[in-house]
């Protein structure tokens, strides 16, 4: 079983996925019950979106040994890829209740899920439950957790808190630019502009990831302003419009969020426009990003840009 599950891995790699799916699919029909290899076809089947095969290979392997928290996750990370979000909540619900000494992928992956829903509380208490059980010695675990946490506590409002856990974060990695960007934006919001300089810099000169290099110089062209430096500010706003740009030009290269990045990249550049009183580009973009990713997030943002319009015009 090992050697056919390496062979069926090397063909995954070389395009021949089809062909490894006929091929467990043969040894499925020999030994049905065979977990591994049953899980190892619903990955491949979800790998080439083949969803309905996929789904009914996990909830099979559920059936086989429902403390199977491999077959949850797999079953919620496909159902979360199909907008399913509701269902792979209740999926992940159950992986907890079936398994709770070992659950701690399953609390990390619901509160993954609870935040997209914008239930920031539950998030946190599902990742500092999954925390309690985590090892030190994981550190991409830990910082998964930790960086889930701050992300709900950013979001609700808890800046010290989210900071502390992005700390935590660049302890475990230090060249992490994404969290470089969470704890310079949980500084900012604690308005320590002098603290957010440096490590929003460092997000901002992080290679490969166009998004948060944006985010970071979008963040470090407000500081610029607020301390009268325009030609600094100017500077950080001609950065992030090149790379929202390269986003958009090149989404799955530039950005790794799992769907709707357009969305997320022109409410991006609304907040730019925004920064630099284009109103009407700010108007546009947001109407853009309520289309492409039409979410809470963005209809709350957008809300809050009406709100000040209303102010404004006063």
């Amino acid at each position: 079983m090992d050697e056919l599950l390496e062979e069926v891995t090397s063909m995954q790699h070389n395009g021949q996925a089809s062909e490894a799916i006929e091929l467990l699919t043969q040894y499925l029909e020999q030994h049905p019950s065979c977990m591994a290899v049953l899980l190892k076809r619903a990955s491949v089947s979800a790998m080439i979106s083949h969803n309905d095969d996929a789904l009914r290979d996990y909830t099979a392997a559920i059936g086989l040994d429902p403390s199977c928290i491999r077959a949850y996750l797999g079953r919620a990370s496909l159902l979360q890829r199909c907008g399913d979000q509701l269902e792979a909540l209740r999926v992940l619900d159950e992986a907890v209740r079936v398994s709770p000494d070992d659950a701690s992928d399953a609390l990390l992956e619901r509160a993954r899920a609870l935040v997209d829903l914008a239930r920031y509380a539950e998030a946190i208490d599902d990742t500092t439950k999954a925390l309690a059980m985590a090892s030190s010695e994981e550190s991409d675990n830990l910082t998964a957790l930790l960086s889930t946490r701050a992300s709900a506590r950013l979001r609700l409002g808890l800046f010290e808190e989210a900071a502390a856990d992005y700390e935590r974060c660049l302890k475990l990695h230090k060249l992490s630019g994404s969290m470089a960007l969470g704890l310079g934006l949980a500084l900012l919001l604690q308005g320590k502009l002098d603290d957010a300089m440096q490590p929003l810099r460092n997000a901002q000169l992080t290679p490969g990831h166009r998004f948060v290099m944006a985010q970071a110089s979008r963040a470090l062209a407000f500081v610029f302003l607020n301390r009268g430096e325009t030609k600094m500010a100017q500077h950080a706003i001609d950065k992030a419009e090149r790379e929202l740009q390269n986003c958009l030009e090149w989404p799955f290269k530039a950005i790794s969020l799992p769907h709707k990045v357009d969305g997320t990249v022109y409410l991006e550049r609304a907040c730019l426009r925004y920064l630099q009183r284009d109103m009407a580009g700010a108007r546009s973009d947001l109407a853009l990003a309520a289309i492409t990713s039409p979410t809470r997030t963005h209809a709350r943002v957008r809300a809050i840009y009406c709100e000040r319009q209303r102010k404004r015009s006063r």
